[in-house]
């Protein structure tokens, strides 16, 4: 199995910024506006809207589970946001990857190369983002003019780390 990282970033960050409704729950509005500044960083899709529940309880380390619908029908991500120092400051994490067939090709195009010192045609389907949970699978055709064989590419995290199943000749 190979590894690579797909997307550059964090998988999690720190965000300010969400006040309170009252002494018991955080603004809804305020805590959506926040997310959508954090993960408008690390995502490269632009985010059509956050959603996040309507009451959000206050409290050091609780954590809610809010979605990010993103533009031109990419999906929707996933998000774990988690409470520091009352509800002053956000961590918000990615539950699911941003993954473009046409990054997986490249990238397991080169893993291939540096593997087999020779070159090959890879083909991971149509390009365009999508969202995909930990443990979800691409899979490509890979031909080096002699043999093909499908590759099964596995995302292994939140931050777009893959691993490639290299399969068998022929297949």
């Amino acid at each position: 199995m190979v590894a690579v990282a797909l997307v550059a970033g964090f998988a999690a960050a720190t965000v300010l910024g969400a006040c309170t409704r009252d002494a018991d729950t955080l603004d809804t509005t305020a805590t959506e506006r926040a997310v959508a500044r954090s993960i408008g960083r690390r995502v490269t899709v632009d985010v059509e809207e956050i959603r996040c529940p309507s009451v959000i309880p206050r409290g050091e380390g609780r954590s809610v589970t809010c979605t990010a619908v993103l533009a031109d029908g990419v999906g929707t991500l996933r998000l774990r946001v988690t409470q520091r120092g009352q509800g002053q400051a956000l961590d918000v994490e990615l539950r699911d990857a941003v993954v473009d067939p046409a990054d997986v090709a490249r990238q397991l195009h080169e893993a291939l190369v540096a593997r087999y010192g020779r070159s090959f045609t890879v083909d991971c389907g149509p390009a365009g983002p999508a969202v995909r949970a930990p443990q979800a699978t691409v899979r490509c055709k890979a031909d080096d003019g002699a043999t093909g064989r499908t590759i099964t590419a596995t995302v292994v995290d939140a931050a777009g780390t893959l691993s490639f199943d290299l399969g068998t000749a022929g297949s």
